[in-house]
């Protein structure tokens, strides 16, 4: 009798997911709407291909640098907490700690 075995794959890599993407399309659009297009796509760390296709099926893009900002300003955040000590909380420390959260609130909205 032949033993059961499971056939593990490995995960497919990016050019066979994408294979399904085999249709070329051309556009004409004013070239201030092309860079738009670019400068979205490499804040996104996506091709330009995949932004119009999310664009237009209506898929949320998000920028890769307004993760990095928020990263690094919630660190910015800890550091205030962390020299401003324990449970003393300077009046200076109490805006610095307001201006990083306002400053995370509003890079949040945006993206």
């Amino acid at each position: 009798m032949a033993k059961d075995t499971v056939t593990r794959r490995r995960p497919p890599t990016r050019k066979a997911r994408d294979k399904h993407h085999t249709s070329i399309m051309s556009l004409r659009l004013p070239l201030a709407d092309l860079d738009k297009i670019r400068a979205d796509a490499a804040a996104a760390g996506l091709s330009v291909s995949e932004v119009v296709r999310r664009r237009y099926f209506g898929v949320a893009i998000k920028a890769r640098v307004d993760h990095q900002t928020i990263s690094e300003l919630r660190r910015l955040g800890g550091l205030v907490k962390h020299v401003s000590g324990a449970g003393t909380w300077t009046p200076e420390a109490r805006a610095a700690l307001n201006a990083v959260a306002a400053a995370v609130n509003r890079v949040g909205d945006s993206i």
